[in-house]
């Protein structure tokens, strides 16, 4: 076997397991934040080892990226870390940990010695069912000879308990405690040997029984490496789906979602179960779908509202549960509906139609403006009023000048918060008005159902009934979202499940920010959880 050196500045690391991960995750083995959560890592399968790299790296000055093996004296750099490879041929006997703490390490045996759990132990076991002092190695002209202490929980070498000394051959398994061992002594016969499939001949009846116990033996110790690498592989690909899940950006989200895809392809080869399909499934939806959720940012800075929300709705039954894509999609929608609601007031307003342009322009304001809540006083920054609207009654009809009122003002550039974009301009021109005198109808009869009335079931089935005719109807799907959160956030409440209901308060308040039932709900969860 060859043993891994990795020299890193004036410091050297010697590789004992045979998987060591390079990342900026605090899980991997050697943690360094310029490099992305899970970057690059080594392999020891079947005698080599090998270097697995996930987001690109320099491997002796070429630009690089997927599996290769190494070779003594490589080089790899990524940003201001360097890193040199140097392979030593191990000649010692030593114990690959199968099953137990650190699986996949390895123990030199370098002296005879005490084998137990105790810290003064020459070769320490970290497992509870191991006695501190539990065995003792001894050599003898080349021989590695093991023997046990006590009795009381003795050790199985190859499935059979040995009351005297036991020789150890390359290739025994050892259980002790609950932990599994393979000695292995190059000289005899190297690691990478032992793993494979016996030869057919070995099969034959006239060899006899013990031969074929042997084979039996044999290929158990190859299946449970396979298994323990099948696992491997599948957890970290699991851990990682689930850390994209709860991620809170976008990119870190997408280079999660590689890496799990990369450990699922790795469990493939190992075993192809129905789990794993499903998993790899979800994975690569995902990562199509952040993708596409990525590229919002060029048509927000085109102000093309419309496309952005179009891509977002298209990747919603994927991400739907996602945190951060409602509050994206909350935030697009709301724009959308604002500059729609804005853009129809300035034609009405030219239209003479002042008092109903004042309406929608009282609905824009209250989705734009964060007013104090009426129960509490969380710091919430107040969104300034900056679009204008003029009203343009000629000078000659004077008697018809209504009296002035302090009319809510909007600007024609709405600031937006979108989270991994951050503040926008949204340009209500670039946006088309709502269509004819029913859809202003309309907006209003949804706000009076949901805001004035608080009528749930009557906001929803109107709603339903505007989007039949009309699929991509803002308004009708902003309050049917608000609706339908607000009759789940109650009855969740209901049933006792604060924090859920809670959850879809907030969800609501990302949404519609000055929704007085939410502030109200969450001061009022606030005290239950």
């Amino acid at each position: 076997m060859l043993e891994l050196h990795l020299k890193i500045g004036n410091s050297e690391i010697k590789v004992n397991k045979t998987n060591f991960v390079f990342g900026s995750s605090n899980g991997c083995d050697y943690v360094y934040s310029k490099l992305s959560p899970k970057h690059f890592s080594f392999s020891y399968v079947e005698g080599k080892w090998i270097l697995n790299v996930i987001s690109e790296i320099k491997l002796n000055g070429q630009t690089f990226t997927g599996k290769t093996e190494i070779k003594d004296g490589d080089i790899i750099e990524v940003e201001d870390l360097k890193v040199q490879i140097a392979l030593n041929k191990i000649e010692v006997p030593y114990f690959r940990v199968i099953v137990g703490h650190h699986p996949g390490s390895m123990i030199k045996v370098e002296k005879a010695g005490v084998i137990g759990r105790d810290i003064s132990a020459d070769y320490i076991i970290e497992d509870e069912y191991v006695s501190r002092k539990h065995a003792i190695l001894s050599i003898d002209n080349d021989k590695y000879i093991w023997k046990d202490l006590q009795a009381k929980n003795p050790t199985l070498i190859n499935g059979k308990i040995f009351k005297e000394a036991k020789e150890l051959k390359s290739g025994d398994e050892i259980l002790i405690g609950k932990t599994r061992l393979i000695f292995v002594n190059p000289k005899e016969k190297p690691e990478h040997e032992i793993y494979k499939t016996p030869s057919k001949r070995f099969v034959f009846v006239l060899i006899g029984i013990m031969v074929f116990l042997l084979s039996i033996l044999t290929t158990y110790f190859w299946t449970s490496n396979k298994i323990n690498t099948f696992y491997y592989h599948y957890n970290s690909g699991k851990e990682s789906l689930s850390k994209a899940f709860e991620s809170n950006k976008i990119e870190e989200k997408i280079s999660l979602l590689k890496y799990a895809l990369y450990e699922f392809e790795n469990a493939k080869k190992f075993n192809k179960s129905s789990d794993l399909e499903l998993l790899e499934k979800l994975a690569k939806q995902r990562l199509n779908a952040w993708e596409s959720v990525l590229k919002i940012k060029e048509d927000l800075n085109k102000g093309n509202l419309s496309q952005a929300k179009e891509k977002l709705k298209s990747v919603e039954d994927v991400l739907g549960e996602d945190k951060l894509f409602s509050e994206i999609y909350s935030q697009i929608l709301r724009a959308k509906l604002v500059s729609e609601v804005v853009s129809t007031a300035k034609l009405l307003e030219k239209e003479g139609k002042t008092e109903e342009a004042q309406k929608l322009l009282e609905i824009a304001e209250t989705k734009t403006n964060i007013q104090e809540p009426e129960l509490t006083k969380p710091e919430i920054p107040e969104v300034k009023k900056r679009i204008e609207l003029e009203t343009n009654i000629p000078e000659t009809k004077s008697e018809l000048k209504p009296t002035k009122i302090k009319e809510p003002s909007i600007s024609s550039d709405i600031k937006i918060d979108i989270p991994e974009i951050g503040k926008f301009d949204i340009k209500t021109e670039t946006e088309k008005p709502l269509a004819g005198s029913g859809s202003v109808n309309a907006i209003l009869k949804l706000k009076e159902l949901y805001e004035d009335k608080a009528d749930l079931e009557g906001t929803i089935k109107f709603a339903m009934e505007i989007l039949k005719s009309d699929p991509n109807n803002t308004s009708a799907e902003f309050y049917l979202k608000l609706a339908q959160k607000e009759i789940q956030a109650l009855q969740l409440e209901k049933e006792g499940r604060y924090k859920e209901s809670l959850n879809l308060w907030s969800d609501i308040l990302r949404l519609d920010p000055n929704n007085t039932r939410a502030k109200r709900a969450i001061v009022r969860l606030g005290s239950k959880i």
